[in-house]
């Protein structure tokens, strides 16, 4: 409490300095048209709506893309979920959103100042997160693509570091669990992000242990401690991440390699910044101009010639922080440019979709190595004008870039219920064409051929029961897209399911015999998400067993 009211002045600026860069988000009605922003708010919107219907956990969207989806295979849990508990106190999806977004600005820079407090005074500390903030990669998030994940994710990122600092070098048990659970929220919040963040995390952990002067059996437990944190995180998250790897196959994105290898960066992108105006442009969108941005490039080498210099003229070969960051600078720099295609080409990493991603990582880059920089200046005559020039040319440069273009007030109906698939054609399924293709049904359930009457029916989002009368054996539909798990009973006896139908192509299909009957169809878990779930269950015990632990912990580590 101590730390937090000298800290006060530099949380306040931040406050601040997220509300400019969200200002402009709050001063019209509806939301900017972005790239992935109205796919968010329809998944948070009908999340709340299945919640608010009583069914949890949400594995079911059956208002998206006209005859439902597995969204939640797929999409983002934190933020749909955050998003739902939200919204019913907003009442409205898109205030939740934009609030989401303030929340992630505030919160990431928060974060990362707290981080930089480690190595750097508040003044300094303070400085560089205004940096971080007015990236353009975050304004692009915020104003070009709507990527509300990923800024979210940003928030976790720097929690790790601080777990991994707190852990490795101060030996404080409380690290530990910061880095189980944010490790556990990353992998629900943006999954991708796992992999692209690894690039700063494990180099950093390199770090931290080379520099620890402890002997090695202690190196030895902080390390070992580091892993199991991240793996029982990470396990939490069980039954997102298994299904997701393996049922991803029954879409059309999960058939194909989705990497876009034409996407690398030019040197012009790193090297040029370039915003296109407001008017630039008769699409809805602006134009998405993904950069590094002259300033952060000029700082990154300006730290390489520095660690040139160290390393050759000053003979200082020692391990630094920043030697860590130019690396690591570089190393993201690297994986965004053609020269590393072969690598993507053969790893995991085409599975991030854009080379540029890796812009995730770098946009904390050089934050850090200004804040060096500047740690470093020995004449404190020219200490606060250096501060005050490069923080007038960010402002310069990037405050006029805070904006949206073209706001949409949809009604808020329209995120109840959508024909088109809003994440596109590739989050079909493989047995489906275009779904605003599909007529938009009035009724879940039709008779297709015979003679009978439907009675009544109980309609949910992941279920329906229906009462019939069959005059004679009856063919049926349920317009629901199939997909593994869902399940037709006719009187408590399982019914086959046809989804290839020429006439119904991947809609739910199937017979019952002449009669009266009660048909139930559900949407049930299958083998992976029932597997996938007990791990979940089990990596939760390990991790309540940890915290009961905790003195244990301390007297390991110790």
């Amino acid at each position: 409490m101590k730390w937090f009211k000298g800290e006060i002045l530099s949380f306040l600026g931040i406050a601040f300095a997220s509300i400019v860069i969200c200002f402009d988000l709050f001063t019209h009605a509806g939301i900017p048209a972005t790239m992935d922003g109205i796919i968010h708010i329809t998944v948070i919107e009908q999340f709340y709506r299945v919640l608010q219907s009583g069914e949890f956990p949400v594995t079911w969207l059956d208002k998206f893309a006209n005859y439902g989806q597995p969204v939640p295979l797929y999409a983002q849990q934190l933020p749909a979920y955050i998003g739902a508990l939200l919204t019913s106190l907003t009442q409205n999806p898109v205030i939740t959103f934009n609030l989401l977004i303030f929340l992630a600005i505030f919160l990431s820079a928060s974060f990362f100042y707290v981080f930089l407090r480690f190595y750097f005074n508040p003044l300094i500390s303070f400085v560089a997160v205004i940096i971080f903030s007015l990236a353009p990669y975050r304004i692009i998030d915020v104003y070009i693509r709507g990527d509300l994940p990923e800024l979210l994710s940003q928030v976790l990122l720097p929690l790790i570091l601080i777990g991994l600092y707190l852990l490795i070098q101060k030996k404080q048990p409380k690290g530990f669990y910061l880095i189980l659970i944010s490790a556990a929220l990353l992998a629900l919040c943006h999954p991708m992000m796992l992999l692209i963040y690894s690039f700063f995390i494990i180099p950093y952990v390199v770090f931290l242990i080379l520099s620890l002067k402890e002997e090695k059996s202690v190196k030895v437990k902080v390390t070992s401690l580091t892993i199991l944190a991240f793996i029982v995180g990470i396990g939490i998250a069980s039954y997102y991440l298994i299904p997701l790897k393996i049922e991803t196959k029954y879409l059309y994105f999960g058939r194909g390699n989705p990497f876009d290898s034409n996407l690398f960066f030019s040197w012009s992108n790193i090297f040029l910044e370039r915003w296109q105006s407001h008017i630039d442009n008769g699409i809805l969108t602006r134009v998405q101009i993904v950069q590094v941005g002259l300033p952060e490039i000029l700082i990154v080498i300006f730290g390489l010639l520095l660690v040139i210099k160290q390393i050759f003229w000053d003979k200082k070969r020692k391990l630094s922080l920043l030697i860590f960051c130019v690396f690591c600078a570089l190393l993201t720099l690297f994986f965004m440019l053609p020269y590393s295609l072969s690598i993507y080409e053969h790893t995991l990493l085409q599975n991030i979709q854009f080379p540029w991603r890796m812009l995730a990582i770098f946009i904390f880059i050089p934050p850090i190595l200004l804040a060096i920089f500047l740690k470093n200046i020995k004449n404190k005559v020219i200490y606060l004008p250096i501060i005050l020039f490069v923080v007038i040319i960010f402002l310069v440069i990037r405050v006029p870039q805070l904006y949206g273009k073209d706001y949409i007030d949809h009604p808020q109906g329209t995120y109840d219920f959508t024909a088109v698939n809003l994440n596109s054609v590739m989050m079909n399924t493989i047995w489906t064409g275009k779904t605003e293709s599909y007529p938009v049904e009035k009724t879940k359930a039709s008779i297709i051929g015979g003679k009978g009457e439907i009675i009544s029916s109980v309609v949910r989002n992941s279920s329906r029961t229906y009462s019939l009368v069959a005059q004679t054996p009856l063919q049926m539909v349920d317009y629901t897209f199939y997909f593994p798990g869902w399940d037709v009973k006719v009187d408590n006896r399982d019914v086959p399911i046809q989804y290839q139908d020429p006439h119904y192509r991947g809609v739910i299909t199937y017979n019952v015999p002449a009669g009266n009957h009660t048909v139930v169809l559900a949407y049930k878990p299958t083998k992976v998400r029932i597997l996938a779930n007990m791990l979940t269950f089990l990596f939760l015990g390990i991790s309540i067993v940890l915290i009961l632990l905790r003195k244990k912990l301390r007297k390991v580590i110790a």
